[in-house]
């Protein structure tokens, strides 16, 4: 049984975005992040950015018949 003392937020939860988007903001601010053009993977299928380890053998892996293609966002 699990221990709901102890739960955390996580993505689907907005208490989860509220603090990541803090937490970045303050780092953006004190010029610890940065923004600039890079390599992404593109799903056209998904219309979003995957990271590495979505990507499997050159395709989504939701979508196992597309092929991701490489992208400059």
């Amino acid at each position: 049984m699990a221990d709901w003392r102890y739960e955390s937020a996580g993505p689907p939860d907005p208490r989860y975005y509220k603090w990541t988007q803090w937490i970045f903001l303050q780092l953006y601010r004190a010029g610890l992040a940065v923004k600039r053009r890079a390599a992404v993977n593109w799903c056209p299928a998904c219309k979003t950015v995957l990271a590495n380890e979505q990507v499997i053998n050159g395709l989504c892996e939701r979508h196992p018949d597309v092929k991701v293609r490489a992208a400059r966002c």
